[in-house]
């Protein structure tokens, strides 16, 4: 396993368990987190809790005040991102796992929801449709790349559910409203670090970049390196 997507993908599931410890608390209308400051106000695994209550407006229910505490993810289980996605599953039920053997939040355990997106734009859409309509999920986890978390959380702004991206870069995605969180850096960071890099260590005074025009995060990732890049240099 990527000893570094472990890493960032416990650090994600902590996050999230802060959400759902104000959840938990019935402090439903606390300060929203933000990654960078939001402008706009599959198969299974784990337990799954039943919501309760009506939908009013949304699609959906008020979250049980009693129980488990059902948190949801999507993620590519499957597909060119399934490497990364079972790591980040991995980090977030290790996260969850150690919670609840600590007693949960405020005494009820967590559970988490997940389904697989097989990396797949629509998926995301779709898994974060059935996460808070279906499984009435207090908050999301996901996704691992900034295009399916562009679609997901487009769903979770409308919604009014909080999703944390745990590494989802492009600047775009938190951008989608004051529901939508990331744990990681932005493209501007790494584009600036990387730019510095090839100055101050490669010596490099000319650079060639290549791109995936149907990836957000190449995207916006080259954007920014050519930026910095071009300042410096």
């Amino acid at each position: 396993m990527n000893l570094e997507g472990w890493n960032q993908s416990s650090k994600a599931a902590a996050t999230a368990l802060a959400f759902v410890a104000c959840l938990a608390g019935g402090a439903l209308g606390c300060d929203k987190m933000r990654g960078d400051g939001g402008k706009k106000n599959g198969s299974g695994s784990g337990t799954a809790a039943s919501g309760t209550g009506t939908g009013a407006g949304t699609g959906t229910a008020a979250p049980p005040s009693t129980g488990a505490i059902l948190v949801g993810e999507y993620g590519s289980m499957t597909g060119a991102e399934a490497t990364f996605g079972q790591s980040t599953h991995n980090g977030i039920m290790l996260a969850v796992n150690e919670r609840n053997a600590a007693g949960g939040v405020l005494g009820r355990k967590i559970d988490i929801k997940s389904y697989d997106t097989a990396g797949k734009t629509q998926e995301a859409g779709n898994a974060v449709t059935r996460l808070i309509t279906q499984d009435h999920v207090v908050a999301i986890l996901g996704e691992v790349a900034s295009s399916l978390s562009l679609a997901g959380g487009a769903v979770a702004q409308e919604k009014g559910v909080p999703m944390i991206t745990p590494s989802s870069t492009n600047e775009e995605v938190t951008e989608l409203g004051d529901m939508i969180s990331r744990v990681c850096f932005i493209d501007g960071f790494q584009g600036y670090v990387v730019a510095r890099f090839a100055r101050d260590n490669l010596k490099a005074t000319k650079i060639a970049v290549l791109t995936d025009k149907s990836a957000a995060y190449s995207v916006g990732l080259a954007e920014q390196f050519s930026k910095a890049f071009t300042q410096f240099c």
